[in-house]
């Protein structure tokens, strides 16, 4: 990894980055609140960080598990890098005697604003792969999983819910949404983001789960598939959108595209 040059292409070429876009919409705020978090608290000439995990969880509002749990994704892929660990002084209970003390008390923990080193050919490989890829495949989570605890690999599930869990992800979206019909259960606000990445081919770069996050508002007013469609290309004095690009690979930020143009 290298060291970002600043915190706004910092925080940009994060939200960009593919597996962050793979998010659910649940984990992909959570990341974003502990990461503006982080970013706006380092130093201007060395991208260094100081924030607490207390300050974090207060200005966040998350749980303390959830913020570490994103703070060691953050690191473990390359976007933080660790300049001083965190220390803190203990006490034995009924006396004053410090453990584990340095002279220097507690200390809070310095990362460095960094962005992962990865080829053009591994972007490009990445982008292409969500392209062809026409439905989400299931099993992802709104929350990484803890770097501690061991991975299982179990062929078998182990319990009733495990295996409704199983059959409820390849069976409950529904590839045939149609374009008029209106969404009224989460499962049908899948379905119906489902049919607009098929219908617009820029919407396959975020994940449906992101896409009924980003559309909730419109969904929850009654919008259909065509109403979205009607709005990405046509404005509301009914004049049309102009492209100032000659594809949709060029669109480098596709949840921003998307507000721009609903935002009128």
């Amino acid at each position: 990894m290298r060291r970002a040059g600043s915190q706004k292409a910092w925080l940009r070429t994060l939200k960009e980055d593919p597996e962050v876009l793979e998010l659910r919409a649940g984990g992909y705020a959570n990341l974003l609140r502990v990461a503006n978090l982080i970013v706006w608290g380092a130093d201007w000439n060395t991208m260094c960080s100081r924030p607490t995990i207390a300050r974090i969880v207060d200005a966040t509002g998350l749980s303390q598990p959830t913020v570490k749990r994103w703070v060691r994704w953050l690191r473990h892929r390359g976007w933080l890098g660790t300049v001083e660990q965190g220390s803190a002084v203990r006490y034995r209970k009924g006396t004053m005697a410090g453990l584990a003390d340095d002279g220097l008390g507690n200390r809070a923990a310095v990362w460095v604003l960094a962005v992962p080193r990865r080829t053009r050919a591994e972007r490009l490989h990445h982008r292409n792969d969500q392209e062809r890829r026409p439905v989400d495949l299931p099993g992802r989570t709104s929350d990484p999983p803890s770097v501690s605890l061991p991975e299982r690999h179990r062929s078998d599930p182990t319990n009733a819910r495990e295996t409704s869990r199983r059959l409820r992800d390849h069976s409950s979206i529904s590839p045939t949404w149609k374009l008029h019909q209106t969404a009224r259960t989460k499962r049908d606000k899948i379905a119906l983001c489902e049919r607009l990445r098929a219908e617009v081919p820029v919407l396959r770069r975020v994940t449906a789960w992101h896409l009924r996050w980003l559309l909730g508002v419109f969904i929850d007013d009654g919008w259909t598939a065509a109403d979205v469609v009607h709005a990405l290309d046509v404005r509301a004095d009914d004049s049309r959108w102009t492209y100032t690009w000659s594809s949709s690979a060029e669109i480098r930020h596709v949840p921003g595209w998307l507000r721009h143009r609903l935002s009128a």
